[in-house]
């Protein structure tokens, strides 16, 4: 089913990149446990909360709500998300009104497609490259490095392939991407130290992820050697060369 009035966006689109990071948080939701859950063998997260940005308990989120309207509806149309009916509307328990029945509830239910597009692709809706489904702007293209930068830079992050690294020499690739997205920024901020607030600022996708159960634990361990923490934040510890 298409989705309901209610949850279509509200504000313009926004440029591509915008709408790729709310959709990796929303495959981010489905995969955890505080907001995704499981439903006949799939992962399954409610409309209202990927639509609303997933503001609960007060949480901040960098990504506005309304990334998510976008991510949602180009999701559902390009067949990565299902949007159905979780239930019947409840009866309403009013003096009043009763028998009138609740407002419907909505699940966005993950397909096969979307979880090989997370894990292999590099990219949802603009995997490798690729322009976004409809009128989204330029296709999105990996970063290049600038000619100028420093010869220190011995750490390169391809976010195509989610791959690191360390002096030409790869060390991990296909790799998670909330815990890809986690090393790069602290690999961005290389030499200087990072606090964790800092990295979920720089992160999308981070939210109610604990920073070493759910980040750092899980890194290669290639690349799990290199990473330390301490009082001013987390921080790289490279091999002499």
């Amino acid at each position: 089913m298409t989705i309901p009035q209610d949850y279509l966006p509200r504000a313009p689109q926004p440029p591509a990149p915008r709408v790729e990071a709310a959709a990796l948080a929303i495959c981010d939701a489905l995969a955890g446990e505080r907001f995704g859950r499981q439903r006949g063998g799939k992962r399954v997260v409610d409309l209202r909360d990927a639509c609303g940005g997933f503001r609960r308990f007060g949480r901040e989120n960098s990504i506005p709500p309304d990334d998510y309207r976008w991510a949602t509806q180009l999701m559902v149309e390009a067949g990565l998300l299902e949007c159905v009916e979780a239930k019947p509307p409840s009866p309403l328990k009013d003096e009043f009104f009763a028998d009138q029945p609740g407002p419907p509830e909505y699940v966005l239910v993950s397909t096969l497609d979307l979880w090989t597009r997370w894990r292999t692709q590099g990219g949802l809706l603009c995997p490798r490259g690729e322009p976004l489904p409809g009128p989204l702007g330029d296709p999105v293209t990996p970063p290049v490095a600038e000619p100028n930068a420093p010869a220190s830079s011995r750490v390169r992050c391809d976010e195509g392939t989610r791959s690191v690294f360390l002096d030409d020499r790869c060390l991990a690739e296909g790799m998670v991407p909330h815990v890809f997205r986690f090393f790069k920024a602290i690999a961005d901020a290389h030499p200087e130290p990072i606090k964790f607030k800092a990295i979920r600022e720089r992160a999308p996708g981070l939210h109610g992820k604990h920073s070493t159960r759910d980040l750092k634990n899980p890194l290669p361990r290639a690349l799990k050697s290199l990473v330390k923490s301490g009082r001013d934040g987390y921080y790289l510890t490279l091999p002499p060369l």
